[in-house]
């Protein structure tokens, strides 16, 4: 068990009765506590703080597990998984998939005419250099353009094409599968402003080749169980893969492929089914007028009704604009999967966020995306964001989320919102995972429900524009659908954030098994930096409440847990190292309780129960109420300035309840347990 702040005090001290007296000077010899028996005070903790109890009583510290990363991802031994890739860009037409140390060519050119391309007695073969006419198809007599080749092959067949650049817009309504002698060889270039290849037949496959031009590179529609694979799509005016169901079942696999310089989105899936596996879409740049420049996007079709599915195995999608991956109104699996480096839309600044998990609010449909084991880095706005749709997060990194660049607002790690008041609201769940380097909160759950756990959060920076905020989980209503958030947490480490570690604000919180450090004020007017804090949502005047579990709080200032206008249930805490709020150097409380929301100048009453704390070393009072009703049982008090303080606001009076088992004191010296006024101001409210 975790005794660190607590072991030497509960050797040394006997059971001293907590007695409730206001500002009296009178004190009792009773030693058995409420209720008779050995007292047992002071906070119990299984595992080492932030860490999660599982089932079978083993201990799993927050963050990645080391054995949880993605493939072509490494462990730096810390919680977090970082992806093995050159530390050079790989030049155009090159790539290092995730795990690679070198770039390389999609696919090698074999020697000869053909290549190693798998021909059969049905194959039709392309030559654009064959100058010998009366073409039929043979490798001796071969046609010289591609699409002649498709208009003469059977169902199925093979379609040879040797080196050379091919002017065509390819029409492709019969089965076939074009084979190149390689991506480097073998180019297929749009010859008008056209999509370069249109698939419109099941089972069509496509191997081995560059396409280029146009406005869009590769379409697809209306045809299922298509395979896109080694392909090179770029420099198109357009998307790089347009997939469309026109209201029939499409489907396409793409495999060991690049997207690269494609103009306004580089992977486009509209009503269909798509898997990409082992494959990298970059640089996409936005539309003429700047707008857009999004890697991958999903969208259900509101015509046909028909949903999107898509799943990305492998995947690095970087240097994009606007939205890396974005999921509209679909099913969505990523795993082991890299998005990095999405810069804001060009056209206003805003945005550039990681992944966007959203509802389509034509049809109405919400997302569903689950992301394992891979890692989202370099966004704006939102690493992840999840509006009016569900999430489920695993082993997975999100850092380096910046602000959007036009208000320099935002740079959330993950944010899910419920915005549109739907029968459900936006749900996430968010396991093994953790948060680096975001801005403003490193998780934002705003009128939504989210269960966490295992969770390693770190240094969550203020809002650029006004340099607030800063909160390592912060929990709230929606300003949208006016609807309170809920977090339920287990196991997680929250580190040098700013104002507050984790804020509840007018919403629910459980919270279990949480270790809060290094809390720092915010760098606007040196105020706050709270530990945990439950806090009425003074605007709409929607109250907190919730329970803490087994939680550490250390190195914060102003207060370690906190509760104004809102009812907590606390239970094994332990509150070290809280200092005075810089800014008007006051407060340092270890636990308070406080009835007074200091913006609209009212009273709200507010409930703590306190059972098994540990409070020690804190700047100001141990345990204080203003105005509150507080019980505390089993609790150890130790070197603090006030052991407990008690404040009546206006005619409100502070309301201390014993439970017993409580100690007072400093180190081996104990002290009867008294509850003091000692004109203490209450602490300060967070502004809305």
């Amino acid at each position: 068990m975790w005794l660190r702040y607590h072991r030497r005090v509960r050797l040394a001290y006997i059971a001293v009765m907590l007695i409730f007296v206001g500002c009296s000077d009178d004190e009792s010899d009773d030693t058995t506590g409420a209720g008779g028996g050995a007292a047992d005070p002071g906070a119990l903790l299984a595992c080492s703080p932030g860490e999660l109890q599982r089932e079978d009583s083993s201990c799993q510290a927050a963050g990645v597990p080391v054995d949880g990363c993605g493939q072509g991802f490494v462990h730096d031994g810390d919680g977090s998984c970082f992806a093995s890739l050159p530390e050079q860009p790989c030049a155009p037409g090159e790539v290092a998939l995730l795990g690679e140390s070198n770039c390389h060519s999609l696919a090698p050119c074999a020697t000869g005419t053909w290549g190693d391309i798998p021909v059969a007695g049905d194959t039709e073969y392309v030559d654009q250099s064959y100058t010998g006419g009366m073409s039929d198809g043979s490798s001796m007599r071969p046609w010289t353009t591609i699409q002649e080749a498709v208009n003469a092959a059977a169902s199925g067949a093979v379609v040879a094409i040797a080196s050379g650049t091919y002017l065509e817009n390819l029409l492709i309504t019969t089965p076939v599968a074009l084979w190149g002698t390689c991506p480097d060889n073998v180019v297929v270039s749009s010859a008008s402003g056209l999509q370069a290849i249109e698939v419109q037949a099941d089972g069509t496959e496509l191997h081995r080749l560059s396409v280029t031009g146009g406005s869009i590179g590769v379409f697809v529609a209306m045809a299922s169980d298509v395979v896109i694979d080694r392909l090179r799509v770029h420099d198109t005016t357009a998307e790089g893969i347009n997939i469309n169901d026109f209201s029939m079942p499409t489907s396409v696999t793409m495999r060991d492929s690049l997207v690269e310089a494609a103009q306004g989105v580089g992977v486009l899936v509209w009503g269909s089914a798509l898997t990409i596996e082992n494959s990298v879409v970059r640089n996409i740049q936005p539309y003429a007028a700047g707008d857009f420049g999004r890697g991958i996007s999903a969208v259900d079709d509101p015509t046909s009704g028909m949903r999107t599915t898509m799943v990305l195995r492998r995947v690095l999608v970087e240097d994009t604009y606007e939205v890396g991956v974005g999921f509209f109104g679909t099913d969505a699996t990523v795993e082991d999967t890299l998005v990095r480096r999405t810069e804001p839309n060009q056209t206003d600044g805003f945005f550039g966020t990681g992944m966007e998990v959203l509802l389509n609010k034509t049809s109405g449909e919400r997302s569903f995306a689950q992301i394992r084991r891979s890692v989202i880095e370099d966004s704006h706005h939102a690493g992840i964001n999840v509006v009016d749709s569900d999430l489920d997060m695993q082993a997975t990194c999100i850092r380096d989320t910046q602000p959007d660049a036009a208000t320099q607002d935002g740079g959330f790690g993950v944010r899910v919102l419920d915005e549109a008041g739907l029968e459900e609201p936006a749900f996430a769940t968010i396991t093994s995972s953790s948060i680096a380097r975001s801005h403003l909160m490193g998780l934002a759950v705003v009128g939504s429900d989210v269960e966490a756990g295992s969770l390693l959060i770190r240094e969550t920076a203020p809002a650029a524009d006004d340099q607030k905020f800063g909160r390592g989980i912060g929990v709230e209503p929606s300003s949208f659908s006016y609807r309170p958030g809920s977090l339920v947490l287990r196991g997680a480490v929250i580190e040098h954030s700013h104002e507050v570690g984790l804020l509840v604000l007018g919403s629910h919180g459980e919270i279990d098994s949480v270790l809060v450090r290094d809390v720092r004020p915010r760098p606007a007017d040196n105020a706050f930096g709270a530990g945990i804090v439950f806090h009425l949502e003074p605007l709409g005047q929607y109250r907190s409440d919730g329970t803490v579990s087994r939680a550490v709080i250390e190195d914060a200032y102003a207060g370690g847990l906190v509760v104004m206008g809102a009812d907590v249930i606390a239970s094994d805490i332990i509150a070290t190292g809280i200092q005075p709020q810089v800014g008007v150097d006051d407060f340092g409380d270890g636990v308070v309780a406080s009835a007074w929301v200091q913006f609209n100048d009212k009273l709200f009453p507010t409930s703590l129960e306190l059972t098994r704390a540990t409070v020690t070393g804190n700047a100001r009072a141990g345990i204080a109420s203003f105005a509150a009703s507080v019980t505390v049982a089993q609790a150890i008090v130790d070197c603090n300035t006030i052991h407990l303080d008690a404040e009546q606001l206006e005619d409100l009076p502070a309301i201390f309840e014993d439970r017993g088992y409580n100690v007072c004191g400093c180190g081996a010296e104990t002290v009867t347990c008294k509850v003091l006024s000692s004109n203490l101001a209450p602490p300060l409210s967070l502004p809305p």
